[in-house]
């Protein structure tokens, strides 16, 4: 029998570590403490899911910075939040999938295919 590797978990970072992160793959941040309490309230993942059309090869493309992250992400959250909230209001709280489906965030649907 074949002895099969399993991959390790990757160890927690601090924000400040993922902030460099980010900025290592070429997210320009210019402000270091914005970046930190953004990161402090939207978790790294969920926030990475709204990079991806931002670049390629895992490199931003130029003059990408993290504000922009940032404010797509409020963009989809304020968003979502207003259809919701209509919805909601029309139809007593009762969701059907193929509106709850329509509302996931915009970076969540990105990266089904």
């Amino acid at each position: 029998m074949e002895s099969e590797q399993v991959p390790t978990v990757k160890r927690p970072t601090t924000f400040e570590e993922q902030v460099e992160i980010l900025k290592s793959h070429g997210l320009v941040i210019s402000d270091m403490d914005f970046a930190v309490r953004t990161l402090q309230r939207i978790n790294y993942y969920r926030l990475s899911a709204y990079t991806l059309s931002l670049k390629k090869h895992d490199k931003f493309y130029p003059d990408i910075t993290f504000e922009h992250i940032a404010a797509l992400y409020e963009f989809d959250r304020r968003f979502r939040y207003l259809i919701m909230e209509h919805h909601i209001e029309k139809y007593e709280g009762k969701i059907p999938i193929w509106v709850a489906i329509e509302v996931l965030s915009f970076g969540l649907l990105s990266i089904v295919h």
